[in-house]
Order: structure tokens, then sequence, then C-alpha cells
């Protein structure tokens, strides 16, 4: 977009003031561009969703994760999906390449402090060779030694990738939670406790979350446990306030303030005030028919913030709901086939924000809905003398946008900038 001179004149901010700088306009539609106000801050029941067509290799979507060059992974059903912001690119498992994923369903994707790519799928573990674009795969072994001593390949599913406080990278599988050995390339189970005939029930885990020196799992069974990475020790952990769990704990979620968040498929919503021992302290959000405000089902699946006060909670054929964390009342936004501005479907699967605060929005058999990020003020940007990264000269006479992202914007007497919109 760029307009002339002839054009800003029938703009009254211009035409009202003879004496204002040329250059303060255009400083002024160009940050208009870049820092777009989609929602209203006073106005939450008016979120704009913005429906990305995107050509993925599938539409039923696990997860999103942006790593550290700020490409957007999603898992899907049917392969793994990388987007630069203009293209996608897809990866498959194909029988005859070994250096391809180990299975089509994509339940995880998880970048480490390391920025090693993890990739957590119904086969088993891959890890991103970014040099080969290509993956490694990490073999499941049932023995803590982490050597299956038949050589057989064991092919179990990865529901969820994290890493703990020391950069350990622990696995949410069906066989309990697993370590990963980067040095032998494979994962396994840390502790006795799940191999046990009398827990083998409890083993099933779906969620996983690192919580000081403990890791927190949920499993399909509505159990929850409590494991120390430095002892290994397993705890299983009761609710109390007579909340009862039977139905998989299918996400945690540990906003900023350390609050734990169980998405349950089927017993609502848990927010975690604390745990004591094995005893868990908390505060249970359910459906009530007669209650508009409550949650829209108590089928949730997945939660993140959306702000200091809110948080968006995805259901399964119930939209998406906004908890406002000092009333808990909730705001439902559901799909409305006549309003291109709705969100995508009803069965919200993910939900991942960015590093620009864009709300990533996963949404079963419909790809991605996508919220923008509230900005309540311009930030400006221009030439300073003592600073060699500012721009080259103020009066900009245009720019552009590359598929990175990134602007070039030229300027009168100054030559062309390139600027990095990241950094």
């Amino acid at each position: 977009m760029f307009l002339s001179p002839s054009a800003l004149k029938n703009l009254s901010l211009y035409g009202d003031n003879k004496a204002l700088d040329k250059t303060l306009v255009y400083n002024i539609i160009l940050f208009l561009i870049l820092f777009p106000s989609i929602l209203s801050g006073k106005d939450r029941d008016k979120i704009v969703f913005h429906n990305k067509n995107l050509p993925l290799s599938d539409y039923s979507i696990y997860d999103i994760c942006e790593d550290h060059k700020g490409y957007i992974w999603i898992g899907t059903t049917n392969g793994l999906n990388r987007y630069d912001g203009s293209e996608v690119h897809i990866y498959t498992h194909k029988h005859i390449d070994s250096t391809g994923l180990i299975n089509n369903v994509v339940k995880s994707v998880f970048e480490d402090s390391h920025i090693r790519l993890w990739i957590g799928t119904d086969g088993g573990l891959n890890l991103y060779d970014r040099d080969k674009d290509n993956f490694i795969l990490y073999h499941y072994s049932p023995l803590i030694s982490g050597s299956d001593d038949s050589g057989n390949i064991i092919f179990i599913d990865v529901e969820q990738v994290v890493e703990d406080h020391k950069g350990d990278v622990w696995l949410a599988t069906k066989k309990g939670i697993c370590y990963v050995d980067t040095i032998k390339r494979a994962f396994y189970p840390f502790n006795e406790y799940f191999k046990k005939k009398k827990n083998k029930d409890a083993a099933d885990f779906v969620s996983l979350v690192s919580y000081g020196n403990d890791l927190i799992g949920g499993t399909r069974g509505g159990k929850l446990f409590r494991m120390n990475t430095e002892t290994g020790s397993v705890q299983q952990l009761f609710f109390e306030n007579k909340i009862i769990v039977t139905k998989p704990i299918v996400s945690i979620y540990k906003d900023k303030q350390d609050v734990l968040w169980l998405s349950t498929k089927g017993d609502g919503l848990i927010k975690i005030d604390s745990i004591i021992d094995a005893k868990v302290y908390s505060r249970q959000f359910l459906h009530d028919t007669g209650n508009k405000n409550s949650l829209n089902s108590n089928r949730v699946l997945t939660t993140t913030r959306y702000d200091t006060g809110h948080l968006l909670v995805g259901l399964d054929n119930g939209g998406l709901d906004m908890l406002d964390l000092n009333t808990f009342k909730a705001k439902h936004f559901l799909h409305d086939p006549y309003d291109n501005k709705s969100i995508a479907g009803n069965s919200v699967w993910s939900l991942f924000k960015d590093s620009d605060k864009r709300i990533w929005i996963g949404v079963f058999n419909h790809g991605i809905s996508l919220i923008y990020s509230k900005r309540s003020a311009f930030k400006v940007r221009k030439n300073n003398v003592c600073d060699p990264h500012s721009f080259n000269g103020n009066p900009i006479t245009g720019f552009a946008e590359d598929k990175k992202g990134n602007m070039w914007i030229t300027t009168d007497g100054g030559g062309m900038d390139y600027w990095n919109r990241k950094t």
C-alpha cells in the first residue's frame, strides 16, 4: 500500500494543518499498516477470527509450535507442516525413507532450550535435523537401561514432549513417563512404578508439564501423578473439595503465574490452587444449562492465556470460551456459517500464542483460525544519529514486506532500510 502526496492532501489530518510535516503523515500510515489494532480491549465480545486457508497436509490439528527462527510448525492427523509466513512445507511418513517421520499422526511439536525440535507421533519420537531437513528416529526401550536386548523396534504413542528445569526432555506415553536419552537416541520409562502389573492401568499418560523439580502428568483414566526428576519417585495425587475426575486429563497448561489448568474430556476445567503432599486443592468449572456464563461444554481440550485477566478454553463441539479470571464468567464464541469472521469450527483441538502474541487456534477438520494481538498504542520508529540500527532517514517514501515478514523501507535521501521485525 502506498499513498501519493496528492492523495494525502485529501486526508483531514494533512489538509487542516498546512504546517504539518508530510513525513509525519507517511509515518502514521506506515504504523497503521505495521501495527493493526484488530481487537478492542473494551469489547471482547467482538473478537475477529481470521481463518487461514493454508494448504496443510490435513485440517485436524493436534499441536502448534513456533521455533526460534519464527517458523510455525503444525502437527496434524496426517503429517507435519512448517509455515514460514508465506508457504507451507509438508513432512509425511514414507515407508522407504528412514529419515522421514515415523508416523503421520503428529500429537506434539516442541522446541527445547537447546533449540532442538522434537516431534511426538503415534509411532514414536523424531528429532528434526535442520542441516539435512529430515528426521532422526528415537527408539523406545522397555528397559530402564535404555537398551532392548531383543533388538526389536517397539512403536508406542508419544502424546506430549516437555522439558524440565535442568533441560532434560520427557515424554507422556502409554508406557508411563519416559526419559529421552540423547546419547543413545532412545527413550524409556524412568521409574519401575509404571511397569508393575497393578499400576499398568495408570501408565497411559496423555498430558505432562514441568512444575518446579517435578513433572505433573495426567492419564487417560483421569488420574494425576507427580514424579520427581531428581529421585525418580512417583506419587499419585488426589483431588480434594469433593472433585471427582474419571475422564482423560488431555492437557495441562501452566501459565506465567505458575497456575496449573487441567483440561478434561468430560469433567470440565480444573484450576489447581495448591498441591500439599498428595492432596490437590482446586476449583472445577463445569457446564450448567441454567447458567449462560458457565462453560459451554464439559469436554475441555486445551487452554492458553488470552491476557492477564482472561483464559481461552478450547472445547469439543462447544467452540471457544473466554473465562474471566476475576468473575469466572465465560463468554462463548461459536462458528457462524454466515459470518466469515467467526471461528472456523466448534471443536478446538489446540491453542498457541506466538511471539507476536497472536493466538493460533487449531480447529478439528477446519484448519487454523487466528486472533491478532491487541495494540493500544503505536511504537514510533525513526532516525536516530546515535543508533546505527535506526532508520537512515525520517521522510519515508515507500515500503514492502518480504516472505519472512521483514520490511524494506525507502527513505528520501537516506537510501533503503531493511527492518527485521523480530530483532
